[in-house]
C-alpha cells in the first residue's frame, strides 16, 4: 500500500502503521478514503 504511516498502532508492538485513508489501494474497500479518484499515488515527506 502505497500510503503515508502514522504514528503508533493499536498493537504495542508496532510502532507505526499504515495511514489507511491516504492509501489509494485501499480506496474501494473503505468507507471513509481521502483519495480522489484520478489520484494513484500519495507522497510521504519526512521531516525529523
Amino acid at each position: 500500500c502505497r500510503s503515508g504511516s502514522k504514528v503508533g498502532s493499536e498493537k504495542y508492538k508496532l510502532k507505526a502503521s499504515t495511514n489507511h485513508p491516504f492509501c489509494p489501494t485501499l480506496r474501494g474497500k473503505i468507507a471513509y478514503s481521502l483519495v480522489p479518484e484520478n489520484v494513484s499515488t500519495i507522497y510521504e515527506i519526512v521531516i525529523n
